[in-house]
């Protein structure tokens, strides 16, 4: 007897988007922790559980290698188009190999979103990285109407493009901040 669903054969590239687009395979970690909690304890549905925490490890990931970026304007500017386009490439991929769209745990656009947010800071620990990483989580999570509306194109833009807005945003916040209180630029 032939087996009705037959395993489906999957290129190294695939794998290779999977691996990369989850930040190394860490966002399947607190996706797999808190989606087992929720199921267990708090008796939600597939349907109904919203956070897995998969986000947050993009999102830190964005923030720690930012801090390898070069300071140099042009340099920077580059690699963070580069960077957009990668995660754009990958992430369209591992949709389609998980085969869920903007699966939780493709968290390349948190990454590239959280890089975005601190664009053009000094890339040191610091209190306006700080504040660009929450004010991009704050963005990331809530959306508004225009990060549902880029959420809705197909594929990898629709996988990236809300994060690159919320990234837009947590910028223009941390600089609009950091003019109208100058004390946190040297902290």
């Amino acid at each position: 007897m032939t087996n009705p669903n037959p395993p489906v054969k999957r290129s190294p590239v695939d794998f290779l988007c999977v691996f990369l687009s989850s930040v190394f395979f860490l966002s399947f970690i607190p996706a797999k922790l808190i989606l087992s909690f929720q199921l267990r304890f708090r008796k939600k549905t597939l349907e109904e559980r919203r956070w897995t925490g998969a986000g947050l490890v993009g999102a830190v990931a964005g923030i720690l290698t930012f801090l390898l970026l070069p300071e140099r304007f042009a340099e920077s500017l580059w690699m963070l188009l580069l960077g957009v386009i990668f995660s754009v490439a990958v992430s369209h991929r591992a949709e389609k190999v998980l085969g869920v769209h903007d699966d939780s745990r493709i968290v390349i656009d948190e990454w590239i979103g959280a890089w975005i947010a601190v664009w053009g800071l000094e890339p040191t620990l610091s209190v306006p990285v700080l504040m660009g990483f929450l004010f991009f989580r704050f963005w990331d999570v809530y959306k508004g109407p225009w990060g549902h509306a880029l959420q809705k194109l197909p594929g990898g833009l629709g996988i990236v493009f809300d994060d690159v807005g919320a990234g837009i945003v947590a910028n223009l916040c941390v600089r609009t901040l950091l003019f109208l209180v100058p004390h946190f630029r040297h902290h």
